[in-house]
């Protein structure tokens, strides 16, 4: 730490090499006591002609060069192009990489935000109210993202992966093919359960033979009935009695 005797020596020595001006120590070398700004009139370097704030407001509204100046017609040879394209691959990485890390961190304010807002208010999605029957460019975009991803998520290549732990029943029910025949069979009893004449709410397809013994018959719609939730409860205990109550009952339901 610095003493207060301390620290008035080193004021005493560095007005020596400094002066203050507008409340900063600048260094004597570049500034002359006698060379000031013509419009403002304050300390100016020896270099300089005039002074930083009236610089840009004599600069203001002027063109420093006929090249940079705005033609009218003139179309930017980079318009329409990647950084990648400009630039190279290896440089427009990093250009991307250092524009990452410049906006990570940042808040915007209350007033951009508000612009922002403002600026989407009114705007459509281009691809609003399209499918893949509709357009042709969401169809490619859906088989090249389905190219990209196939097979990197699978088995061993995922995160996941407990080296097949998953039972086959779980497996079964899981498919697309269970749920093609879940779907079949609450069509076919037009969403109502048999038992009680529930309609809608949590149904569930029932297995009139189990899928335990009969593992060929898994997605047979014959072998299918829906049932609500407390229905499909109560068929947990003496199976081969409902099996038959329940084949009984759809013979009279088709006749």
């Amino acid at each position: 730490m610095v003493n207060y005797k301390q620290s008035q020596k080193l004021k005493k020595v560095n007005k020596r090499f400094y002066i203050l001006i507008d409340g900063i120590w600048k260094r004597r070398d570049t500034y002359n006591q006698n060379k000031k700004c013509p419009f403002c009139k304050i300390l100016i370097t020896n270099q300089a002609e005039r002074c930083k704030s009236c610089d840009s407001k004599q600069k203001k509204g002027k063109h420093l060069s006929p090249t940079t100046e705005f033609k009218k017609g003139y179309v930017s040879p980079k318009k329409g192009k990647t950084v990648e394209e400009i630039y190279g691959k290896e440089k427009g990485k990093k250009l991307r990489q250092i524009n990452s890390l410049t906006q990570t961190g940042k808040k915007l304010s209350k007033k951009t935000k508000e612009k922002i807002s403002k600026a989407g208010k009114g705007r459509k999605a281009w691809n609003k109210g399209l499918t893949k029957e509709t357009d042709e460019r969401i169809k490619k975009q859906g088989e090249k993202v389905s190219k990209n991803l196939k097979g990197k998520f699978c088995k061993e290549k995922s995160s996941n992966w407990k080296g097949g732990i998953t039972p086959i029943n779980k497996k079964l029910r899981n498919s697309p093919k269970f749920r093609k025949w879940r779907k079949e069979i609450f069509k076919r009893d037009n969403w109502t359960c048999q038992e009680c004449h529930q309609k809608g709410g949590h149904l569930h397809p029932h297995h009139l033979k189990p899928l335990s013994k009969y593992p060929k018959l898994v997605f047979d719609i014959n072998n299918g009935i829906t049932l609500c939730v407390a229905c499909h409860r109560q068929t947990y205990f003496n199976e081969e009695d409902w099996t038959k109550y329940f084949q009984e009952k759809l013979k009279r339901a088709r006749w």
